[in-house]
């Protein structure tokens, strides 16, 4: 992916169509990923998730990191990568604040998805919402490998190289002033997540607090909250007290 940006005073700045574009291809990748292989592992007894799981390593890492490291040598060629990303000491006291707002904002909007699920996405096919739900039906060594796939991706490599990608580097270019930035980003990483639509009020209520930490903090904060948002949300899965 190549970007159109315009370069001010301080950080570079996108366009809107390549910040828009930025956020959406990636999720349209992972979305095309999951659309052949949930099918065809469903047919085969086995967690369609494992679809979504397995596209984080085989089309999100290689996608997000080729393209920062494409934009580096661009925009920074000079620059330490940590630097280019903001990457550093975090504050806890930080991260402690955006997880306790992330937290409550979440559980604030998160009954809603149910019922959008139900009226507007209720014409998904079963395996579209099989997570964590359908573990019960499968053997020891299956549920363990979901578990650790799920934890691998989704709960740590996932949420680092989002973070790098979406707040280390998006966010700070993203046109418009701080509130404008914030808010867009925001919308546009829920949207990202194009394989739950019924999610992204949840998702822009989560990611809010953290474009308030990376401007508080660097990524480092975000991604610590982040990875520990998407453990909480693991945890309620598997007691079943969400579902995805």
């Amino acid at each position: 992916m190549t970007a159109t940006i315009t370069r001010t005073s301080g950080q570079p700045k996108l366009h809107w169509p390549a910040a828009i574009a930025l956020h959406l291809f990636p999720g349209a990748a992972l979305l095309a990923f999951y659309l052949i292989a949930a099918p065809a592992l469903d047919r085969a007894g086995l967690p369609p998730v494992w679809g979504l799981l397995g596209g984080i390593f085989l089309v999100t890492v290689p996608l997000l990191l080729g393209t920062l490291v494409r934009a580096r040598r661009r925009e920074a060629s000079g620059q330490s990568m940590s630097a280019f990303l903001g990457l550093g000491r975090p504050s806890f006291r930080v991260a402690v604040v955006a997880l306790a707002v992330s937290v409550l904002a979440s559980g604030a909007v998160a009954w809603a998805e149910p019922a959008v699920r139900h009226a507007a996405f209720g014409w998904l096919p079963p395996w579209w919402t099989a997570g964590t739900g359908a573990l019960s039906t499968v053997g020891p060594v299956v549920r363990v490998t979901t578990i650790v796939l799920w934890t691998a991706g989704a709960v740590v490599v996932g949420p680092i190289v989002e973070e790098l990608y979406f707040r280390g580097w998006l966010l700070p270019r993203m046109p418009g002033g701080r509130g404008v930035a914030w808010v867009s980003g925001s919308a546009l990483f829920a949207v990202y997540h194009l394989w739950q639509p019924y999610a992204w009020l949840t998702v822009v209520a989560v990611t809010l607090p953290l474009a308030w930490a990376r401007s508080k903090s660097g990524t480092t904060a975000t991604i610590l909250v982040h990875c520990a948002m998407n453990a909480l949300a693991f945890a309620a899965l598997l007691a079943g007290g969400l579902q995805r």
